[in-house]
């Protein structure tokens, strides 16, 4: 079986793998930890080199604060589930759209994803993320939700 877990170093993210370490496996199923960077949206075209120099600082920082992030989610999903494999890849892209597509091209059998649900309206029950992902995914999606409070 092959677990693609969308993950994004926020609290829920943390609930997510905690919900995965949790639970019984079986053996030799494989997890890729994802995570997703929005990209930079700033212009350097009227800046300086200064500026220009900062961003890719800004840059490299976040793929390398991601990677050791993401390389630690791997090294706990290996020391707590036997017989399992696991990698990540960090990509960057619209969260939504990249996860479907890591979905699709690494043949997932189910995605594993975490919601605020931080919609505009009270009611929405899952963000905008989770509601793409269980919209488009080709495969078994299971979103864990975070505590709500009544």
């Amino acid at each position: 079986m092959k677990v693609l877990i969308a993950f994004d170093d926020s609290p829920y993210s943390q609930k997510v793998i905690n919900q995965i370490l949790r639970s019984q496996w079986r053996p030799h199923v494989t997890f890729k930890v994802l995570m997703i960077l929005e990209p930079i949206c700033i212009s350097t075209e009227f800046g300086d080199q200064e500026t220009a120099d900062a961003i890719e600082k800004i840059y490299k920082k976040r793929w390398h604060y991601a990677s050791k992030v993401c390389e630690s989610v791997v090294q706990r999903l290996k020391a707590s589930i036997s017989e399992c494999s696991a990698e990540y890849e960090v990509k960057e892209g619209t969260a939504g759209k990249e996860i479907v597509n890591a979905a699709v091209s690494w043949h997932a059998d189910k995605v594993i994803l975490g919601a605020h649900g931080f919609g505009i309206c009270p009611r929405n029950i899952l963000g905008s993320v989770s509601t793409y992902v269980a919209a488009h995914a080709p495969c078994s999606i299971e979103i864990i939700r975070s505590q709500v409070s009544a």
